[in-house]
């Protein structure tokens, strides 16, 4: 039986939520370079950050839109930042 809700996790809503996970932790390691050591420690706040705002009342697809919101505007100073690189490297 728990496979089969592993399944349903991952076909549904609660996948989203390990996903979302890993991007803000990528994007956490990638801003404050970290020790590997830590990973597992701030992607455990993480989760407890999430089921606390889920226990809230926060609609998940609220979550969800701030962090994939949040981590596009990452994305993109990055490719603002690697563009200014090249540009001052090609000079």
């Amino acid at each position: 039986m728990e496979g089969l809700d592993f399944l349903n996790a991952l076909a549904g809503m609660e996948f989203s939520a390990y996903v979302a996970i890993a991007f803000l932790l990528y994007g956490i390691r990638q801003v404050f370079n970290f020790k590997k050591e830590y990973e597992a420690l701030i992607a455990i706040t993480l989760g407890l950050v999430w089921v606390t705002l889920e226990a809230l009342g926060v609609p998940v697809h609220i979550i969800l839109q701030g962090i994939f919101i949040g981590f596009t505007s990452f994305l993109l100073t990055k490719g603002i930042k690697f563009g200014e690189q090249k540009l001052t490297k090609n000079k």
